[in-house]
């Protein structure tokens, strides 16, 4: 549940934010004021209620603008959604650095509004996030998501969180073998009130990797898109990246993190079904407001010289981050186990790890065929033997 307040001296707008609160559901509205409250007051309201979200009206331009920097400065976990029934466009930027929501409006541009104002908060947070996505149901995603995760956290010694967002069918459990007592179901429904014990207590740590994984003994539970967008602002003020690893469908509680992603990297395989689905999940994010350019894709299990054919054929090369090759050492794992993959399988997911790194990674001095190899990949795991020069040169 999102918690909100309203400063507005218009009876009209308090009540219309009442109405669209009701109406988007998930939102509990504290309390409202009549009248632009001194700053004193401001503070002794927001210090008690603490809410997640702040409408304030901004027909008065003195009062607002003298008002907002001081709840920013005294209580920057509010975000602050202005509100007028003066613009003439539903969300009209004032200026770049103001943007305003009319008043009347519909849901779609209510909810949108928030959303904006949640993600602006949330950007200015530490970590990037990125989201892997499907073609269709087992095309490699989760894969990719694990190999890079590793990666990032064991080469480039960054502070990874992965987060199985597959909440029906997540194999991130199986995969590694455990049976967490708690998973991302247990983070969402706490989102509103974690901290850093309860957060210690809900995560897995895997070689180094923080995991919310998506299965565990309590079952999956109704989700709420504010739960998810809790959930990123908590996590991204606590590591350098997140990784998502999704669902092949976007819905209403996912959408939250397609859109604060930096990337979602669609990872389709050569074959016509995951091609011509690959186009359905690009037209599904660009309708959850996720910009084209923010649409990557990943080539899984390609032969040599095969030929991509289809509709999307030009948009896969155009915003192609990788190619993965057909990799035998892969195909029925029960385990995650990255030494087995070959070496252009390694590079491959070595490409999308500096993606989203936003840089080339060293891994040492080692020639360049064997060099993905590193003895700083992954480590030596109980199910997992380290991984030798002389393997891979048989790769």
């Amino acid at each position: 549940m999102l918690t909100a307040m309203i400063f507005a001296a218009n009876p009209d707008l308090t009540a219309h934010v009442s109405r669209m609160c009701s109406e988007v559901q998930d939102i509990s509205l504290y309390r409202s004021l009549d009248h632009y409250p001194q700053v004193r007051e401001a503070m002794q309201l927001l210090n008690s209620y603490a809410p997640q979200l702040l409408f304030l009206e901004t027909d008065d331009e003195d009062r607002w603008l003298a008002l907002e920097p001081d709840i920013r400065s005294f209580h920057p976990g509010t975000a602050i959604i202005r509100i007028s029934s003066r613009c003439e466009d539903g969300l009209f930027p004032r200026s770049e650095a103001f943007p305003i929501l009319q008043l009347p409006c519909d849901r779609e541009t209510f909810s949108t509004a928030i959303y904006r104002a949640l993600e602006a908060q949330t950007s200015e947070r530490k970590a990037s996030v990125f989201a892997f996505l499907p073609a269709k149901a087992g095309s490699g995603a989760t894969t990719m998501a694990l190999f890079v995760t590793n990666i990032l956290s064991r080469m480039v010694h960054k502070k990874v969180l992965l987060l199985e967002c597959d909440l029906h069918a997540g194999p991130v459990s199986m995969l590694y073998n455990i049976r967490p007592d708690y998973s991302i179901m247990d983070a969402l429904e706490e989102s509103h009130r974690l901290t850093e014990e309860s957060w210690k207590r809900l995560t897995t740590n895997l070689n180094g990797v923080d995991v919310l994984p998506s299965v565990s003994q309590h079952g999956v539970r109704r989700v709420s898109p504010w739960g998810y967008q809790r959930l990123l602002a908590f996590a991204r003020s606590r590591y350098d990246v997140v990784i998502c690893d999704l669902p092949e469908v976007v819905n209403e509680a996912t959408e939250v993190v397609v859109r604060a992603a930096k990337a979602t990297l669609i990872v389709t395989t050569p074959s016509a079904p995951s091609l011509r689905l690959t186009a359905r999940r690009q037209h599904d994010l660009e309708d959850r407001g996720v910009a084209v350019t923010k649409v990557k894709y990943v080539l899984n299990r390609k032969l040599d010289d095969q030929m991509i054919l289809g509709g999307t054929a030009k948009e896969i090369e155009a915003a192609r981050v990788a190619e993965i090759p057909v990799d035998e050492n892969l195909f029925d794992a029960s385990e995650f186990n990255p030494n087995a993959a070959n070496a252009k399988t390694v590079a491959g997911c070595m490409k999308i790890a500096e993606f989203c790194h936003g840089s080339s990674i060293e891994t040492g001095a080692q020639p360049p065929k064997k060099r993905f190899f590193s003895s700083l990949w992954f480590g030596a795991g109980p199910r997992a033997p380290q991984l030798t020069v002389e393997h891979a040169g048989r790769s």
